[in-house]
């Protein structure tokens, strides 16, 4: 455990010499003792990290942390995700603090506890900040105006995590940048003496004055901003702007949405769907790049454009893998076209760790923000995957998250695994819960005729619908079923969906000799996915890790019982006994067990069918969300 009153010190370390030492030195050195020490390697350099472990062996208080990637920013970002301590400070190596340092901006931190940071002003400034509070400038403009802080501060790191982290957008000014964030939202504290001996040695830049470029142009930049937020907040349209309002700015969202519906049938498409429809219709116009052709109804809505390469290579690539970067230059040229003819636009939404490259691409090329959506974790869920697989995945992920201006999730849990697995922050990262459209889960298809398709018309139908692999947990539903259908012989079993799992389950259902009453359905959408949903007798969700369970909430909203794995974002929506039931993750006879009682109890089956939908309904319906959603997708700086 880190203590309460504890700072943690983050080293960006790009090569071993005597610098290093004396920063290390002089933290040990310190009154009140430092929380922690990480050193952030800069870079793959394997001689720089073996030099860092000698370091540790040598300083057991230091931890290593490994920045494959070069860049200052990236790596003082890294460290400030990764520290644990309440409160957080930077050092490059040649930085040495007095012994009295961090206990002096300690104590000035416990002062005011409304205090965003703490420093301690150059020798050649003091004059200006003693005498700037009696001017009423703002400490914004204060920073802006004088620029004084040196290497000896300390911030919260909770104002950081409010704020965002540094960004790369000015060279040499983004701590600057920083400073004048936080400062607009809390206050500052500027200690009159200097504590710390930072020469040119230490590789930090100079404090840049306002007029060199980057100081112009950092200037220009939180002018503009706060003049932008002023004419929102004083408007008179300001408070009234909406769906049909002639005066709201219509913004323009450019989306890398995965497969969509119809070919598409599962989760991401779907949902990307819906919330394409719900921003068009609160005045964005919304275009989507897809890498397949797709006639989805996006008529329903004025302001939804799909586009799609229109001529492809006559060859497909050997994995999967080459085959998404195949067709990530393909959506590149067409992203570049879309921007051309429809552009500019304001934000880029990413929805597949898969479009990562294709969306650091054109923000570098267009200058856009991202939003980056986790819909899943692949790193986790393709556990029959090598290591190296899951390893790229998870660094392709936790890359694309630190290039997102916002990362959001759809439920707690996978905000929860993101700032775990990739090191987002918890300030940079949103909740949006789950939400569903109930139009598009209608059908005018006879249900009774759909179970003769499998078995008697009034006969009891079991579903599962989804990806064939190991995280989905179909493998512990098929092992449950032996017991399901020898209490409940008359019952069919529908499996719809593929994967690397297909013909093993296949051969396993064999197997249990279980062929007669299990059929494998394949890749269902649209209507035939709405009618299996609305025929079922009880909907099973047997996934080992769900990040965060939209099958759930449209069986939910279709008035099906839902029997399902208490796994990640499953146990956010699914109450045991109130609205489903929900099982141990793996446990096919607890599995079993539930689903015969829904089979038997149809009391208590349509209790948790009629509850679940009613709340559905009440919460979440894609109108109902359309400020939360409206407002994590357009309320960015740019």
């Amino acid at each position: 455990m880190v203590a309460q009153r504890a700072a943690s010190v983050v080293i960006p370390v790009e090569q071993l010499d005597g610098r290093l030492e004396r920063t290390l030195g002089s933290l040990l050195a310190q009154t009140e003792p430092v929380a922690e020490v990480l050193l952030i390697a800069l870079g793959p350099s394997e001689e720089l990290w073996r030099g860092l472990a000698a370091t540790q062996q040598k300083h057991q208080f230091v931890g290593l942390v490994r920045q494959r990637r070069s860049g200052l920013v990236g790596a003082i970002n890294a460290g400030i995700a990764l520290c644990r301590g309440p409160h957080v400070t930077w050092l490059h190596p040649g930085c040495q603090l007095r012994a009295d340092g961090v206990s002096a901006m300690m104590a000035a931190l416990e002062e005011r506890t409304e205090t965003g940071f703490v420093f301690a002003a150059s020798h050649d400034r003091p004059s200006e900040l003693d005498t700037a509070d009696a001017s009423g400038q703002s400490w914004a403009e204060k920073l802006l105006a004088a620029n004084p802080v040196a290497c000896a501060f300390l911030c919260r790191k909770e104002c950081i995590e409010a704020v965002g982290l540094l960004r790369e957008q000015f060279p040499g000014a983004e701590e600057w940048d920083l400073w004048i964030r936080i400062s607009d939202q809390f206050a500052v504290v500027a200690l009159p003496e200097e504590l710390s001996a930072c020469g040119r040695e230490c590789g930090r830049p100079e404090a840049l004055p306002p007029d060199s470029p980057v100081g112009r142009s950092l200037r220009h930049h939180h002018l503009s901003r706060r003049n932008v937020l002023r004419q929102e907040t004083t408007s008179p349209t300001a408070q009234h702007t909406g769906p049909g309002d002639p005066t709201a700015r219509r913004r323009k969202l450019l989306m890398a949405a995965p497969e969509l519906p119809p070919l598409g049938g599962y989760g991401v498409g779907r949902y990307v769907q819906g919330l394409a429809h719900i921003l068009s219709a609160q005045e964005c116009e919304v275009h989507l790049i897809t890498p397949q052709e797709t006639r989805s109804p996006f008529a329903r809505h004025d302001g939804v454009h799909v586009h799609w390469p229109q001529k492809r290579p006559p060859f497909r690539a050997p994995t999967s893998l080459s085959d998404s970067l195949q067709e990530q230059a393909l959506m590149l040229r067409l992203a570049l076209d879309v921007s051309t003819a429809h552009g500019p636009f304001d934000i880029l939404c990413l929805h597949s760790w898969e479009r990562a490259s294709l969306c650091h691409a054109l923000h570098r090329a267009l200058g856009l923000p991202i939003v980056a959506t986790v819909h899943r974790f692949d790193d986790l869920e393709d556990g029959d995957r090598p290591e190296s697989y899951r390893s790229y995945v998870r660094e392709v992920q936790s890359w694309i998250c630190e290039c997102a201006e916002r990362v959001l999730s759809l439920s707690t849990f996978a905000a929860e695994q993101a700032m775990r697995l990739y090191g987002v922050p918890p300030g940079k990262i949103a909740v949006l819960p789950l939400a569903v459209d109930d139009a598009e889960l209608q059908t005018d298809a006879d249900l009774g005729a759909f179970r003769g398709l499998f078995g008697a018309p009034d006969g009891k139908l079991v579903a599962f619908a989804g990806r064939l692999e190991a995280a989905k947990g179909i493998q512990v539903m098929v092992d449950s079923l032996p017991h399901v259908l020898t209490v409940c012989p008359d019952t069919r079993v529908v499996i719809a969906g593929e994967g690397p799992l297909g013909r093993q389950l296949a051969d396993r259902v064999r197997e249990l000799g279980l062929d007669s009453a299990v059929t494998f359905a394949g890749r269902l959408g649209g209507k035939v996915l709405t009618t299996l949903l609305r025929a079922s007798s009880v909907y099973v969700i047997p996934s080992l890790v769900e990040a965060s369970g939209l099958g759930a909430l449209e069986a939910m909203l279709c008035g099906v019982p839902v029997v399902a794995a208490a796994s990640g974002g499953l146990r956010e929506l699914v109450r045991d006994g109130e609205n489903g039931l929900l099982v141990p993750a793996g446990d096919p006879k607890a599995l079993a067990a539930a689903v015969v009682r829904v089979l038997y109890d149809r009391e208590l089956a349509q209790g948790l069918a009629d509850r679940a939908r009613e709340e559905v309904i009440a919460e979440h319906l894609w109108p109902d969300r359309a400020g939360a959603f409206l407002s994590a997708y357009t309320r960015i700086e740019s």
